[in-house]
């Protein structure tokens, strides 16, 4: 039986490809590195549903659709926690990435050694011993700002459990929609449930299924992108926060305008799945 799509889930979604084209701006528009990111996080956000969308109607049963939503979820996570000290918190998000990247260099060094193949030089502009002291520089600033980072190695980012801790609004989106996602990004239990035995000519053949139907991907995806592209809720210095795609793409002045609409799914600044959730029938997979 096909999902029941609500109405105004359906025009909140016409809604969103508007404010798409909104934060699809020339980079010499954007005020500042921190904005240039905010950008950034929104374009992807955003390719990433329109890649939602297309594998709703692909050829596996909705699986890459709960894959591709689950990985738009943690672009608005992060996005919604660096929104309230941006100035930190992308420096602390740049240093995470350095991170990385050392941690990716002695991972390649390693494999070169266990094939015996000869090592690469590095880049020319590459010092290990720079990244590594902006790293610890980064880390010493988001610790004095109470920033929950382990006292000894490199990582600079917290938990994703620690960022949704420090945003309230990011309880529904984190514990409604994003845990009931995860196994199927990582092969739990849980996404099997929709599984069926399938009779074919030959014997009985196992058929993958996925969790939750195309409605209620939908309204699951719906709130969360109008949460990545303009959140309406104060900061933490308690003005409208101009940390957005939105806002750094159209400029704070200019208010949010059209997103107001899309945005009927939240109350009072709260991230709300209630209103297209309930009416889709979704009904989070537990056993």
């Amino acid at each position: 039986m096909p999902a029941r799509i609500p109405r105004e889930l359906v025009v909140a979604e016409r809604q969103l490809l508007a404010l798409a084209a909104a934060i699809d701006v020339p980079l010499h528009r954007v005020a500042s590195e921190e904005r240039v990111l905010a950008v950034g996080l929104g374009l992807r956000g955003w390719a990433l549903y329109r890649g939602f969308r297309h594998a709703l109607s692909g050829p596996t049963p909705l699986l890459a659709a709960h894959v591709d939503l689950r990985t738009l979820l943690d672009v608005t996570i992060l996005a919604r926690w660096i929104e309230d000290d941006p100035n930190l918190r992308v420096k602390l998000w740049f240093a995470d990435d350095r991170r990385e990247q050392l941690l990716g260099e002695d991972l390649m060094r390693q494999y070169l050694e266990r094939r015996e193949l000869p090592q690469s030089p590095p880049p020319a502009d590459w010092n290990p011993a720079d990244a590594d002291a902006e790293i610890q520089e980064a880390r010493a600033a988001g610790r004095a700002a109470g920033i929950p980072l382990p006292r000894s190695g490199r990582r600079a980012l917290p938990q994703i459990e620690q960022m949704v801790q420090a945003v309230p609004n990011l309880w529904e989106i984190y514990h409604v929609a994003y845990r009931h996602l995860s196994p199927v990004q990582h092969a739990g239990g849980r996404s099997f449930v929709k599984d069926a035995v399938e009779r074919r000519d030959d014997g009985r053949h196992l058929k993958p299924g996925a969790p939750f139907d195309s409605g209620a991907l939908r309204a699951l995806a719906v709130p969360a992108v109008c949460m990545l592209f303009a959140s309406p809720r104060p900061c933490s210095t308690g003005q409208p926060s101009a940390w957005t795609p939105f806002s750094a793409a159209k400029g704070y002045e200019q208010g949010y305008g059209p997103i107001e609409r899309p945005l009927r799914h939240r109350r009072e600044g709260r991230f709300v799945l209630g209103s297209v959730v309930g009416a889709t029938g979704f009904e989070p997979a537990t056993s």
